[in-house]
């Protein structure tokens, strides 16, 4: 075990962190980490393996579905796929903090889009999962989602790879 001080630099509530759309916690100064704590730090987070980002793809289209999963899986991501709102919330439920990323469209059968969004933000604890809409709506109506906590909004006909490029993006940030 090392032990070293550290201060408190900052601390974002639960109730910020919901109006911020961003994950509650505090962040740490360090104030004397000698090469010894370093070390500590470095072996520790070279032991955590890496894994790949885990998306959640949830569109009515089939073919579409099939698609987004063979270049997303060929980009490195752990994809799972929802044919509508309800199996989004049942996969999203017994994957609660396990999933990096969540690609929907918006007119699903049964539960929407903008319902699904809502239940998923509902989860305080989920605030730092990323929702990114893939739609055909209206421009108008795809803006607007920008304001219920959604991370991306991208046309479909969008090219692939620059879909692709934008989750990576997202995943990494």
């Amino acid at each position: 075990m090392t032990e070293t001080d550290a201060e408190v630099v900052h601390v974002v509530s639960a109730e910020e962190a919901r109006a911020r759309s961003t994950s509650p916690g505090a962040g740490l100064a360090f104030t004397a980490s000698g090469n010894l704590f370093s070390r500590a730090i470095e072996a520790f987070l070279s032991a955590c393996p890496e894994r790949k980002p885990r998306v959640l793809v949830a569109d009515d289209d089939a073919l579409l579905r099939e698609m987004l999963r063979d270049v997303l899986t060929e980009a490195g991501f752990e994809v799972e796929l929802a044919a509508d709102g309800n199996e989004v919330l049942e996969r999203f439920s017994a994957r609660l903090f396990d999933l990096d990323l969540l690609l929907l469209d918006l007119l699903m059968p049964g539960l929407d889009g903008v319902a699904v969004i809502e239940r998923v933000r509902s989860f305080s604890a989920e605030l730092d999962l990323r929702i990114v809409v893939l739609s055909g709506a209206p421009r108008a109506e795809l803006e607007r989602l920008r304001s219920k906590s959604v991370d991306a909004v991208i046309a479909k006909g969008t090219p692939l790879e620059e879909i692709v490029g934008r989750l990576l993006a997202l995943v990494r940030r």
